[in-house]
């Protein structure tokens, strides 16, 4: 159970998983629904901490692999925004593959929502409140995976499927472990509806 009591430092909400499982998706509705209720709140992708697409694919490692993290910057990050102070960063384009080249600050806030595949770092454990972990069958992962990259990433059929299986197999091995940290683990269909396996917390502002 958790709750957003008054609190002098923000209450820090972490959605990880597989990728293209609607998490930036469900952390922008989240603060929205938040800010409606009178609750200051951002978020914030791990994304934009990881190397360009182009230098993970010379090193031939995915982004699932930590070493395609800067953590130290990342662990920065959220460490400044959940003892309320500040952070300017660019984000990372899934087009191109690289960071934006226009800045985004975020500034003091009541709740930070931290997404990603990376959400749920070891590093950033000791700053989370709450932790969400989407998952699904690996079918179910691969197919929204591949449509994804078709759509957002602009591949082609093959090269989007050709991608998936070593993704899978770095998911399983670096970013599914993840999954026993987390409050609630939810179950993603094809159709992006959400199933909650665990008993729903109190949330109040």
């Amino acid at each position: 159970m958790a709750s957003l009591e008054p609190s002098m430092t923000p209450f820090v909400i972490a959605i990880c998983g597989w990728a293209d499982t609607g998490k930036s998706t469900l952390a922008g509705n989240l603060c929205q629904e938040l800010r409606a209720s009178g609750c200051d709140a951002d978020r914030i992708s791990t994304d934009a901490f990881l190397l360009d697409r182009e230098t993970r694919n010379s090193l031939g490692i995915t982004g699932y692999n930590p070493a395609s993290l800067d953590a130290s910057e990342m662990l920065k990050a959220i460490s400044n925004l959940s003892c309320g102070g500040a952070y300017e960063y660019y984000p990372y384009d899934n087009r191109t593959g690289k960071r934006s080249a226009q800045m985004v600050r975020i500034d003091s806030l009541r709740v930070v929502v931290v997404e990603g595949i990376h959400a749920l770092h070891v590093d950033l454990l000791p700053r989370l409140h709450f932790k969400v972990f989407i998952d699904a069958e690996a079918d179910v992962l691969a197919e929204l995976r591949i449509q994804a990259n078709m759509r957002k990433r602009g591949m082609g059929a093959e090269e989007a499927i050709r991608r998936v299986a070593r993704e899978l197999d770095d998911f399983k091995k670096f970013t599914a472990p993840a999954k026993q940290f987390a409050d609630w683990v939810a179950s993603v269909s094809r159709g992006y509806e959400y199933s909650i396996g665990t008993t729903e917390p109190a949330i109040q502002c």
